[in-house]
């Protein structure tokens, strides 16, 4: 259950430079991103190619000051199996590193089971 404290919801435009910083603050993403001001136009092209598709949703986690402390990805596909069904890809996703250990990973991935079984996923 996640606490009372954090909220969840849809990411911004605004949100982009925390969100590309935590996912370059790990080995493999310090390699793949560029956490840098401005931002390369490529991750402002692809975050309005998430919020124009309804099968993706990119959120973020808010903790008790306003500040974003963690951010994933959700990408919802049909699928031929399950007589027709749908997926859930869960991907991209970032603690923010002070908050890495407290079990707020496993909360966020709680919340995104739920939302896939809400939107009537049968594989997540």
């Amino acid at each position: 259950m996640i606490a009372p404290s954090i909220k969840i919801r849809p990411a911004v435009a605004a949100d982009l430079p925390e969100i590309v910083r935590m996912l370059a603050d790990d080995p493999l993403g310090s390699q793949r991103e560029r956490s840098v001001d401005p931002l390369p136009d490529s991750y402002h092209a692809t975050f309005e190619a998430i919020e124009q598709d309804s099968n993706n949703e990119l959120v973020v986690a808010e903790g008790q000051n306003g500040g974003i402390i963690a951010v994933l990805q959700l990408t919802f596909t049909p699928y031929i199996t399950h007589q027709g069904g749908w997926r859930a890809t869960i991907e991209g996703v970032r603690v923010d590193r002070q908050f890495r250990g407290s079990g707020f990973g496993r909360d966020l991935f709680a919340w995104a089971i739920r939302r896939a079984q809400d939107r009537g996923c049968h594989i997540v």
